[in-house]
């Protein structure tokens, strides 16, 4: 038989424990966000007129195309880069 898990309560102290995860969370999220502008900064840099961009679906990568304009290329999938 199937053990009930416990109902969880959404009260303050709850929140105040998980306000550190949170916090730990936006500085992975910041320095993520970071990476990732130097990373297209560097596309740009070689690929001068293209502004190339990872592209992300329901939160997940699924290649390098040019969001801004679609029709100057074809998505490049992550099964074709990895």
């Amino acid at each position: 038989m199937e053990e009930q898990k416990k109902k969880i309560t959404k009260n303050k102290a709850l929140i105040d424990a998980l306000k550190k995860y949170w916090e730990r969370f936006k500085d992975a999220e910041a320095k993520y966000s970071h990476d990732l502008a130097k990373i297209e900064g560097d596309m740009q840099q070689e690929f001068k007129d293209v502004d190339f961009e990872f592209f992300h679906v329901d939160g997940e990568c699924v290649g390098i195309g040019t969001p801004a304009n679609p029709e100057r290329l074809k998505l490049v999938t992550r099964e074709e880069l990895e």
